[in-house]
């Protein structure tokens, strides 16, 4: 079979990433029903399994550890068993396109080989387009921390420790290894590099899910749209606090201890319904020197994918 498109919205991390994959399982049937498959092998809502199935051997992360894919020729079989259980799905659907959908995609994935793994499980396509949804690096971080408190983080958060050298930041970084690995493996094929501002978005008090939808091209207008929770909630800078501490008396996210699991899934849901609207912050000279350390990469970015962008980092 030959899609006319497979797209890879691949994040990144913090920019309401959550929202589309839940939109997307929500209404599968109704992008079945215009050729668009959403598949189920990789997850449900986040292709997580996605990253699961392509790092390279030595990166065992808490995702791997739940699943006991711990060994090469394991994974390997994990991996084989995710390919074809996505032939079948691409067959019994009828699709022209496929959307994957996982933030991890960006953050986790850093090497060539890793995508490659990737791209060798897709079926042949006339078109690769990659969306991937930037934010100020400094927001980011701070919404990555309480993230990283809930899976049993320990430390404190510090400005300082932000970098260039972290993948997930490096916006010019990502986006190179995407478009030169897919020119590489794709010859001949239509790359496309989709990069979409998310503080526009949000300064436009814009539904993400929207946008998405309408990068797309898809008509969502029998689509059900409605947004009644709030996904992924900021802990606020107390409830961060109480849960870094108790951190050091519960084993982090990813053990297979069901019972640690259940108290910490357990207390973060008592402190997000408690949180108060006070996150956790940095101060003006902070985020200054936070970001001037990404000013050339974030200047790439606005000059070769945003030129006319108005709101710019």
């Amino acid at each position: 079979m030959k899609l006319k498109r497979i797209s890879l919205h691949i994040g990144s991390e913090k920019t309401g990433t959550t929202r589309i994959q839940r939109l997307m399982h929500e209404n599968r049937q109704k992008l079945n029903d215009i050729g668009i498959l959403y598949p189920k092998c990789f997850g449900y809502t986040n292709h997580l399994d996605i990253s699961v199935s392509c790092l390279s051997y030595e990166k065992i992360t808490p995702a791997r550890k739940q699943k006991g894919l711990i060994y090469p020729e394991i994974i390997e079989k994990f991996k084989n068993t995710k390919k074809s259980e996505l032939l079948n799905e691409c067959n019994k659907a009828s699709a022209e396109e496929i959307i994957f959908s996982s933030e991890q995609m960006s953050s986790t994935m850093t090497s060539s080989n890793e995508l490659i793994n990737l791209f060798n499980l897709f079926p042949e396509t006339e078109k690769i387009e990659i969306i991937f949804y930037i934010r100020r690096q400094d927001k980011m971080a701070l919404s990555s921390y309480s993230t990283f408190i809930k899976s049993g983080g320990k430390h404190k958060f510090d400005p300082e420790t932000i970098s260039p050298s972290i993948h997930k930041y490096n916006f010019k970084k990502i986006i190179n290894l995407w478009e030169e690995t897919s020119k590489k493996f794709f010859v001949g094929k239509n790359i496309q590099m989709n990069i979409r501002n998310y503080e526009n978005l949000r300064n436009l008090n814009k539904d993400i899910a929207v946008d998405f939808l309408e990068s797309q091209k898809i008509n969502f207008s029998t689509f059900n749209l409605a947004n009644n929770t709030k996904v992924n909630k900021s802990l606020d800078s107390q409830s961060l606090e109480i849960l870094r501490k108790v951190n050091h008396f519960l084993p982090s996210y990813g053990t297979t201890d069901t019972n640690a699991m259940k108290t910490r899934g357990a207390l973060i849901s008592y402190l997000e319904e408690n949180s108060k609207n006070d996150p956790v912050k940095i101060t003006h000279n902070q985020k200054k020197d936070l970001l001037t350390k990404f000013n050339s990469i974030n200047q790439w970015v606005f000059n070769n994918y945003l030129q006319d962008d108005k709101e710019k980092f």
